[in-house]
């Protein structure tokens, strides 16, 4: 909330306290409403990072990492042994406890997002540009669920903030900047070590006034020890894992080597999922309800490409850095871009102001008609289950959404101040929504099945790790099951076997299973051309049914 400069000292610092805790109220409250939900907003990937954590902590050691299938999906360690602890060893093993350390981390980027801009603008901007970033869309994907990308953009963006505005870049300056390239190569791959070095080299590059000699003389080695700390910290781990062997051929040569592949580079470049535009757009796909700002803060750079502040300039540097970096390999994915995206939220925070007023009421009408439109979906997803699984609350938040942007709309002066807070409101509206889906099985059904082999759907890379948090004390077993285009085919019933069977509304059991229970249950993967279809009131495409099952025996 902007500060009125004409008030007397003590009002405006009693203000901006009041502004910091409804901030933090709102962020906290965000981030962690629906944590433990299966549903929560995440990609495809977790599942198996969620199983590695769990079959390493059942071995008793921390390395090396282990899945179900063996040694066979090495990673960097630092997340699972997050992971490991949070959950007290496994004591603990729930979504709660798995992902809370992630959205601690996340929730600190927003501070670091902050007290730069801050640093810059001051504190209404430094407040501001925190909850932006915690408003992207990718922030809200890939820094609540149990992955790596929150760590890995911690420990990016950091070295930004410790060179901002220090001239002087000496020996200790680059062990703390190259410890932090250590966390960040820890949590995901010693790769960052380059778009960490080389955001970092633009930003000096230009204080040296694009000077080579300076710059080779007072920068380089400032950025060569720190990219050798980063290095030595990511190769203390071949050193402690008892397999060296599998970390450099499955992780080192396997994982990150072959997205190097010249012959894929030159076929992919320009078509297929991972083209050159899945970078350069990147960060519009990254923005999710930003990107009327974001289109409108690249129309603002053109324009002012030539009177642009030395902070403004740095901060555009540190985000071209990362797409001309992850431009190289022959994977290329938005997700990639998070750090840069940190910066891109310190960027929007300064010209929050000068942006055009057509931006934001773009923004607050789509946040508006989803807000109205939430409502109206959850009525058409009710009357097609034929049960009503929505509380209250995924009613009437949608309802105050609605409302608030659309009083943003009228009165554009409440709107550009209650935008990031409103962002915020629409991933709880979103949590609400898929909170009930699956949602907890009857206590009985739970119970009968502790110690059970349950045969569930694994729709992609490990689903069926999450039904563990559904029937916990199961044994779950995945069968394959294809995704959201196509109807999944429920197993062969062996005389008392159990299973999770996915079948569309009104269609009965396969014959020789008896239902235990049912939940409606969520589709997921969908294409851009299914999403549409849903937003158009396809719900076939979206809810199912979720039928727990035995099997007996045919007379």
């Amino acid at each position: 909330m902007p500060v009125d400069r004409t008030l007397p000292g003590p009002y405006r610092e009693s203000g901006h306290r009041r502004a910091l805790a409804l901030a933090a109220l709102v962020a906290v409250g965000a981030y962690v409403y629906g944590l433990d939900s299966i549903n929560a907003p995440t990609i495809g990937d977790e599942p198996l990072y969620l199983q590695i954590a769990r079959v390493t902590a059942e071995s008793g050691n921390w390395l090396p990492l282990r899945s179900e299938s063996g040694i066979n999906d090495t990673k960097p360690p630092l997340l699972f042994w997050q992971g490991i602890a949070s959950t007290g060893r496994g004591a603990a093993w729930d979504l709660w406890h798995l992902r809370l350390p992630v959205v601690a981390t996340t929730l600190l980027t927003a501070v670091l997002v902050g007290l730069l801009a801050a640093r810059i603008a001051g504190r209404t901007a430094g407040l501001r540009a925190g909850l932006v970033f915690l408003g992207f869309l990718s922030t809200i994907q890939h820094g609540r669920p149990f992955l790596t990308n929150a760590g890995e953009t911690l420990f990016l963006f950091l070295p930004l903030l410790l060179v901002h505005r220090r001239e002087r870049t000496g020996p200790l300056l680059a062990l703390v900047c190259g410890l932090s390239f250590g966390a960040a190569a820890l949590f995901k791959t010693f790769v960052l070590v380059v778009p960490g070095a080389a955001a970092l080299a633009l930003v000096l590059w230009r204080r040296d006034g694009w000077k080579l000699a300076p710059f080779l003389r007072r920068r380089v080695p400032f950025l060569l020890l720190a990219s050798l700390v980063g290095l030595a910290v990511f190769a203390a781990w071949l050193l402690v894992d008892p397999r060296p062997d599998l970390v450099w051929s499955q992780f080192v040569v396997g994982e990150s080597a072959r997205k190097l592949k010249f012959q894929t580079f030159v076929s992919g470049f320009l078509r297929g999922d991972d083209a050159i535009w899945e970078i350069w757009l990147g960060s519009l796909k990254n923005a999710g309800i930003y990107v009327p700002l974001l289109l409108a803060l690249f129309l603002d750079l053109w324009r002012r490409r030539r009177a642009l502040g030395e902070d403004e300039q740095e901060l555009w540097l540190y985000v071209l850095a990362f797409h001309l970096v992850y431009s190289i390999p022959t994977q290329r994915q938005a997700n990639y871009l998070l750090p840069a995206m940190a910066a891109l939220a310190v960027l929007l925070a300064l010209r929050w102001d000068e942006l055009p007023r057509l931006a934001f009421r773009a923004t607050l009408l789509a946040l508006a008609v989803a807000g109205f439109a939430a409502p109206v979906f959850e009525w058409l997803v009710s009357r097609k289950l034929g049960v009503q699984p929505f509380g209250p609350v995924a009613f009437l938040l949608p309802l105050v959404l609605g409302v608030l942007a659309a009083a943003g709309v009228r009165n554009l002066r409440f709107g550009r101040d209650a935008l990031p807070y409103l962002a915020l409101l629409a991933l709880a509206v979103g949590s609400a929504i898929v909170l009930p889906f699956p949602g907890h099985f009857p206590p009985e059904a739970v119970a009968d099945l502790r110690g059970r082999t349950v045969l569930v759907p694994d729709r992609f890379a490990q689903a069926q790790e999450r039904y563990r948090f559904l029937l916990p004390g199961a044994d779950v077993r995945g069968y394959r099951c294809p995704d959201a285009a196509m109807r999944c085919k429920a197993p062969v019933a062996t005389p008392g076997a159990y299973a999770a069977i996915i079948l569309d509304a009104g269609q009965p059991l396969p014959p020789g299973w008896v239902e235990v229970a049912e939940r409606p249950h969520f589709k997921g993967r969908h294409t851009t051309q299914q999403i549409l279809q849903i937003i158009g009131g396809s719900t076939d495409l979206l809810v199912e049914r979720l039928v727990l099952a035995r099997a007996v025996s045919e007379r």
